[in-house]
């Protein structure tokens, strides 16, 4: 919404200075000075080149955004499948050695 609000006041800048432009042989017979149309101008091209950057730079980011939450999907999928690996290789070689530890306890008793 807030996109739509600021597009729509550029478009009408726009239109304003565009307006100001075909009538500048009016406001030169009423004796006004006509420098800052040219201002105007400028600086509404480049309010209008700002914008339009900064909508290339969201696109970008939603991008970014995306490609990392999939990493990061994938991190965690990877560590998972590392964590139940290491589980199962920890459990054959650590279960041996609880019954050495059983046998002994046993014997010396």
């Amino acid at each position: 919404m807030k996109n739509k609000k600021v597009r729509k006041s550029i478009e009408k800048a726009v239109e304003l200075v565009n307006t100001l432009k075909a009538h500048v042989e009016i406001i030169k017979k009423n004796g006004q000075d006509i420098s800052f149309i040219k201002t105007l101008d400028a600086s509404v091209r480049k309010i209008e080149r700002s914008e339009k950057e900064i909508v290339t730079l969201k696109e970008r980011l939603a991008g970014k955004k995306e490609a990392l939450k999939q990493e990061k999907e994938l991190a965690l999928e990877l560590y998972k499948e590392a964590k139940s690996i290491a589980k199962k290789e920890l459990g054959k070689s650590i279960k041996p050695e609880k019954k050495d530890k059983i046998e002994i306890t046993l014997e010396t008793k």
